[in-house]
């Protein structure tokens, strides 16, 4: 089994830090294992609905780098994420795990499609995150399951959250990718492109 190194924290002494959002960074030489790299049938898919990893565009794994931020109450959440990635430059950035709640949200449901996008649900209340999952490269994409006050959920692809009391948020970024987007014609929608930063390079 492959020893993973206790991971480093660089904690911010900046008054501003302490007093905006409060940002610890991580960094640690455990690398991604990927499940396609085992050559096992089963890991690759092998038969019915095989799996083409070459298809899915898929790249090499990469050394990871770990944020975290708190939010407060009455940002909106997503443009926040979006401003922390590029004030950190950050290439491949995805959500690790999110805990907080909200008091408003924009949720677009699942049979929007890229002709009609209208199918949105607006959500007003106080509401906990139960999960927020994505990417974070320019076109972010997310996802989130809020629940309401009677313990009752709801999901969908976020379009705008407002955090209600708080929202802690840790991030990956693979430093050795490059997260960007591309219309598929196949959904109508700019899907997901990883590259290597050293293909980038050559």
């Amino acid at each position: 089994m492959q020893r993973v190194e206790p991971c480093r924290c660089r904690r911010s002494q900046h008054p501003a830090d302490r007093s905006r959002n409060l940002i610890h960074s991580f960094t640690g030489s455990n690398r991604w294992v990927s499940i396609a790299g085992r050559g096992d049938d089963a890991a690759l898919g092998r038969g019915h609905g095989r799996c083409d990893v070459t298809a899915s565009r898929a790249a090499a794994g990469s050394s990871l780098q770990v944020h975290a931020v708190r939010f407060r109450p009455g940002q909106e959440l997503l443009g926040c994420l979006q401003a922390f990635v590029e004030e950190r430059n950050l290439k491949a950035p995805f959500i690790i795990t999110c805990v907080g709640s909200v008091t408003r949200a924009a949720l677009r449901l699942a049979n929007a499609t890229s002709l009609n996008t209208n199918e949105v649900m607006h959500l007003s209340g106080r509401y906990e995150i139960v999960s927020l999952v994505g990417t974070l490269n320019r076109d972010a994409h997310l996802h989130v399951c809020l629940s309401d006050t009677e313990g009752k959920t709801v999901g969908g692809h976020a379009l705008r959250l407002e955090v209600f009391t708080t929202a802690e948020v840790v991030i990956g970024e693979a430093v050795d990718l490059h997260f960007t987007r591309e219309m598929d014609g196949g959904t109508g929608f700019p899907e997901l492109v990883v590259e290597g930063r050293s293909q980038l390079d050559q």
